[in-house]
């Protein structure tokens, strides 16, 4: 994966609530298993991103993992691209944000870019970026799988003062 940061990750307003100096906060990766890995991949999707950069996830939903390549993608925006990993049940509550990592079975895939909600209130679609173009099923992926969605920093208050 690319480790140029995604564009929105940037922020170029210190307002920005999601700069990821703000948006840096503590929270908890949420984590579960595959349900159901799916095998399309469409290049006119026409996903629309909704603005918001995060959401509140519950224990026990079921919600989809999405792989864009299209990765100036940014909340508020069309993705065409789209290759769909796997349905997720979410082991615990939390909050995902924009710049967040997935990984599965220890594998990083992408860092989430945003939600599309055409499913609600059946199931969010978790639109991820990353740089192999591939559906859950031809990248191998189980059932039963182990996915994490995790912020990509430490916690700046535990770490000792230089």
């Amino acid at each position: 994966m690319s480790t140029q940061k995604h564009p929105a990750a940037i922020a170029a307003n210190e307002q920005d609530p999601y700069d990821y100096k703000r948006g840096n906060f503590p929270r908890s990766a949420v984590d579960g298993k595959l349900v159901a890995i799916l095998r399309p991949s469409r290049l006119d999707r026409a996903l629309q991103l909704i603005a918001e950069k995060s959401r509140c996830i519950r224990a026990g939903e079921v919600h989809e993992l999405i792989l864009t390549d299209q990765l100036d993608a940014i909340p508020g925006s069309c993705v065409d691209r789209v290759a769909y990993l796997a349905f997720a049940e979410f082991a615990q509550g939390g909050v995902i944000v924009q710049g967040d990592l997935l990984t599965i079975d220890g594998q990083t895939i992408g860092e989430l870019i945003g939600y599309d909600e055409t499913h609600m209130p059946n199931h969010l679609n978790i639109v991820i970026g990353g740089d192999t173009f591939a559906s859950g099923y031809d990248r191998g992926l189980i059932l039963g799988g182990h996915f994490s969605i995790a912020t990509r920093f430490a916690d700046y208050r535990n770490l000792p003062k230089s």
